[in-house]
């Protein structure tokens, strides 16, 4: 409570997947004591270069398997293949994120912004 200068927040429930996985994004990642970088400049954020995180490693089939059926996708409307239908109903739905994927319920989220 009250009133705060300077103050970000980073929330990584919604999140896309693929930014978490390419940049390492994960909770116990972020502000790592270990790395001393500026990854996240505007924030002055580090980001840590020396382990992957669970978030990343988590995701990383789901979004490798997403970019294969894309793929795919692609190879099969090329060929005239009335197969690729099939797959774009599991690649064309709107970007999931990380709620989607571990199935965590939304809860009423709000937002105060002072101007």
């Amino acid at each position: 409570m009250g009133y705060h200068e300077e103050v970000a927040e980073l929330d990584f429930v919604s999140m896309y997947p693929t930014i978490m996985v390419e940049h390492n994004v994960s909770p116990e990642t972020v502000n790592c004591r270990c790395c001393r970088n500026d990854r996240v400049p505007e924030l002055h954020y580090t980001i840590c270069e020396r382990r992957e995180g669970i978030v990343p490693a988590t995701l990383r089939t789901v979004v490798q398997k997403r970019a294969m059926y894309k793929g795919e996708k692609k190879r099969l409307k090329r060929l005239g293949d009335e197969r690729w239908e099939t797959l774009r109903s599991q690649t064309e739905r709107p970007q999931m994120d990380a709620r989607d994927l571990f199935r965590i319920p939304r809860v009423q989220e709000c937002t105060v912004r002072a101007h």
